[in-house]
């Protein structure tokens, strides 16, 4: 995560309260609960930890995969 946070300072990627807020309705129509009961659950906090996480991975899977994986 904290590597996810530190590539977002260069790369312009960002968690914002507007992408929690879809989060938290989309995952909570797919559970059938409504946002408030969700939110307990999946607090802001978290929901940005996961969002660096992700961002992290995703560019050094990115990066291997146009840099160090080539076909035969």
């Amino acid at each position: 995560m904290l590597l996810g946070r530190r590539l977002a300072e260069t790369d312009g990627f960002a968690v914002t309260r507007e992408g929690y807020e879809a989060f938290l309705k989309e995952s909570a129509e797919a559970w059938h609960y409504t946002a408030e009961d969700y939110r307990p659950a999946y607090s802001y906090e978290y929901y940005e930890a996961i969002q660096y996480r992700v961002h992290y991975y995703d560019a050094v899977s990115d990066y291997i995969r146009n840099h160090l994986y080539q076909e035969d």
